[in-house]
């Protein structure tokens, strides 16, 4: 069975307090009201839709406007289905919210998932300006995240403006949108990225699952070695197959049959790798 993956964002109300000094910090002298969930939109890797939830769609907002309890139940429904979420800045905030949540409403934890921090990914393999959605969104090519008015608009539709609630459902719904694109650009990178082959148990890319690879080489360890794959779809590498004891003979060039050490990858020699970085449209040029 594919492992579903779930792309998300939520959106909280700020804590509500009162201070003397504004120039000073830490000078709240009362905190009258803790923050609460406003929505949370999602989509699953490979689906078309992108689904938004705001707390005014949720059943009892006419009598409380502050309770997220429907809200929150949707988000732990959403969460508990998937096997791996990604999300930018998800360890830190997104998921840590969202677990404040459904503690707060007595919710046990989602099904055990692993979890892509997007900003994580970009500040560890990159060396981007800024690891923000919005700059890395910008700098490649994919367009930025909607501008909104920022505080104003969460402001806005805590006191109840549906004008407000339909603009911040669609800033929620870009974000995940652009998160998604990030991630599918920055994944080959990510050579800590869960391998998803772990729940098919397929001869496949584990960063896409495509079965579009090939054997190009080694990489090698104390013990030993293993084949190295390189995907033909997103261009990730990984290791496929078990050690390969020292002594022993490389591979034969050709096909690689699905009983053999690596699976169905396709073999390449010395000469063939190097075409790779002489023909401009990589493997395929090998076919001519």
């Amino acid at each position: 069975m594919k492992p579903r993956i779930l792309l998300f964002d939520i959106e909280n109300s700020p804590n509500l307090g009162w201070y003397y000094d504004r120039w000073e910090k830490g000078n709240i002298v009362l905190n009258e009201s803790n923050w609460f969930l406003l929505s949370f939109a999602f989509k699953w890797l490979g689906d078309d839709a992108i689904h938004v939830s705001t707390l005014r769609d949720c059943q009892g907002y006419a009598e409380n406007k502050r309770c997220d309890r429907s809200l929150v139940h949707q988000l732990w429904t959403a969460l508990q289905a998937a096997d791996v979420i990604v999300a930018h800045n998800g360890d830190k905030h997104d998921i840590r919210k969202a677990n404040a949540r459904f503690a707060f409403h007595g919710l046990p934890p989602p099904s055990p998932s692993r979890s892509i921090d997007t900003r994580k990914m970009a500040k560890r393999y990159f060396g981007f300006e800024s690891n923000s959605l919005d700059h890395l969104g910008q700098h490649l090519g994919l367009g930025g995240k909607r501008v909104t008015t920022g505080f104003d608009l969460h402001r806005r539709a805590i006191e109840g403006d549906a004008s407000a609630w339909a603009e911040l459902a669609e800033y929620n719904k870009r974000d995940v949108e652009l998160l998604e694109q990030v991630y599918l650009r920055l994944r080959p990178f990510m050579s800590t990225h869960p391998p998803l082959t772990d729940y098919t148990g397929e001869q496949a890319c584990p960063v896409c699952q495509s079965s579009n690879i090939y054997h190009r080489g080694y990489s090698y360890m104390r013990t030993g070695r293993r084949r190295r794959i390189s995907c033909r779809d997103c261009g990730a590498w990984s290791a496929m197959g078990g050690i390969i004891k020292r002594g022993v003979d490389d591979v034969e060039d050709g096909e690689i049959n699905s009983q053999g050490n690596g699976g169905g990858a396709l073999e390449l020699s010395r000469s063939q790798e190097e075409a790779l970085w002489t023909f401009p449209s990589g493997i395929d040029a090998l076919k001519t």
